[in-house]
């Protein structure tokens, strides 16, 4: 949806919810309603939204990084691992794959798993082609050592 890559998120949200309306098993704009959400700082609302979506198939490993983004935001980190190791588990995407080891990283950091977070940033640094991700990384691995 354009509006959500232009992040016309208000715009996109009202869409998604008019579409919901004429249809409520489309699990697409669904997700769009669910991410328009998340952008707009409407968190548990988004997460109600997700959770309908844990099986959508097409959208799993996105739906579970949203989740786990929210978990995180609210401090909650032994919520927030296992959602993103599902994503390192689900995605073929390799952005989305590393900023979740990225995010597992910093889950493992904040319930002192000092090890498990050395082993995903250490993940992110050598496998990663985002340079700032890669950077973020290494300052972890910085205070680890």
């Amino acid at each position: 949806m354009e509006l959500l890559e232009s992040k016309k998120y208000q715009e996109a949200n009202n869409e998604a919810l008019i579409a919901i309306k004429k249809n409520p098993n489309d699990l697409e704009m669904t997700y769009i309603y669910s991410i328009t959400l998340y952008h707009l700082g409407k968190l548990e609302d988004a997460v109600d939204a997700l959770e309908k979506l844990k099986n959508f198939e097409a959208r799993m490993d996105e739906v579970h990084f949203y989740l786990g983004l929210i978990r995180f935001k609210e401090e909650r980190f032994k919520e927030a691992e296992p959602l993103f190791a599902k994503v390192v588990e689900l995605t073929k995407e390799p952005l989305l794959k590393y900023s979740s080891y990225f995010y597992l990283g910093m889950c493992y950091f904040e319930n002192d798993k000092m090890e498990e977070a050395d082993e995903a940033f250490i993940t992110v640094v050598s496998e990663s082609n985002d340079q700032d991700l890669v950077q973020k990384a290494k300052l972890y691995l910085d205070k680890i050592e």
